[in-house]
């Protein structure tokens, strides 16, 4: 799998508040992409991006909740800050709801827009390893064969070599067999590793 950096992705229609924004963020060290159109950014930003969005709410094109809403409908999981100065508790309650990490209105102290994004990419960066780790153990699940993998569920279920044996209609011999091919093909020693194995294919099975 190829590794993206994060990308703070800045989405707002207004020139001058945009390119302030990306003139602070790059001065910050952060890679920056800028959207002034909320369908170029559904266009242009792929699902599976990594990275955090800084977006404002109030566009005439498509407001920052219903920007949410299409993320959402697509799969598109990216931490969020909505910019805003005329938020209401209407929209802040709905934008949070909607996965936004936080709310800042404008105008906003620069010193606490740069943490917020810091913690944004935290985020984002501990979401990519995740992603990463989730992919490794995949590959390594596909090994097994179609046997191997009925014998994991058996394990991971806690059954024990016999139990498994008498589940799937196999001797003990060729259950304890299994058993140790499981453990060498997944590159564990210890069956608690099982379930965390279990949930990662899981995880990673679902987002292929």
């Amino acid at each position: 799998m190829t590794t993206i950096d994060p990308t703070v992705f800045v989405l707002d229609d207004d020139a001058e508040s945009r390119n302030s924004l990306v003139q602070l963020l790059s001065s910050s060290d952060f890679t920056v992409k800028a959207f002034e159109s909320p369908t170029r950014f559904l266009q242009e930003v792929s699902a599976d991006q990594p990275g955090c969005l800084v977006l404002d709410l109030c566009m005439p094109e498509m407001n920052g909740t219903e920007v949410q809403r299409h993320m959402i409908e697509r799969g598109q999981v990216m931490p969020t800050v909505i910019v805003t100065a005329y938020g209401t508790v209407q929209t802040t309650v709905l934008a949070m709801k909607q996965g936004a990490m936080d709310v800042i209105e404008k105008p906003y102290d620069p010193n606490v827009m740069v943490k917020c994004v810091h913690g944004l990419l935290a985020i984002a960066n501990r979401r990519v390893a995740d992603e990463t780790a989730d992919e490794a153990i995949r590959r390594k699940f596909e090994r097994l064969t179609p046997r191997e993998r009925e014998v994991f569920e058996q394990m991971v279920k806690g059954q024990s070599s016999k139990e498994t044996a008498l589940n799937l209609g196999i001797c003990f011999r060729t259950a304890q067999l299994h058993r140790e091919r499981v453990f060498r093909k997944l590159e564990i020693e210890s069956p608690v590793e099982l379930v965390s194995i279990a949930s990662a294919v899981s995880r990673a099975t679902v987002s292929h």
